[in-house]
């Protein structure tokens, strides 16, 4: 039994609530409930996002530098050419640059909203586009 379920109104919202969120998100949700619930008003939710959302001991790597991590690993195979084929998440000045200087060439999607400079001229590519369905 967990301290929401002594508190019926909050148990109620959270009951509410189920299938507007994830279950992550309503374990996490619950948790500054719990928070506030059993600090007797000592706490406030800033307290309580402190001490739980950033672990002061840890230092975290993104999506980015874990996958260049990844393709700095000897063991993979590099042939004359290598290619590397992402989603358009990792397609990042970053990750392209990073992926080129250890020996990967990068095919990926795009976002709309990035902008690339062909010719050295800057361009959203959903602007370039429109522009090459002109032509």
């Amino acid at each position: 039994m967990n301290i929401l379920s002594l508190y019926s109104n909050f148990n109620k919202y959270f009951s509410q609530i189920n299938f507007k969120f994830s279950l992550p998100q309503r374990k996490h949700l619950s948790t500054f409930a719990e928070g506030l619930l059993s600090s007797d008003g000592k706490k406030t939710l800033s307290d309580i996002c402190k001490s739980t959302m950033f672990p002061k001991d840890r230092v975290f790597k993104n999506k980015l530098e874990l996958a260049l991590d990844t393709l700095e690993d000897p063991k993979l195979q590099r042939e004359k050419e290598s290619y590397v084929l992402v989603d358009s998440w990792y397609t990042s000045e970053k990750f392209i640059n990073g992926s080129q200087k250890l020996g990967f060439q990068v095919i990926g999607a795009i976002k709309s909203n990035r902008i690339f400079y062909p010719d050295g001229i800057k361009n959203k590519l959903n602007e370039f586009s429109n522009k090459l369905n002109k032509i």
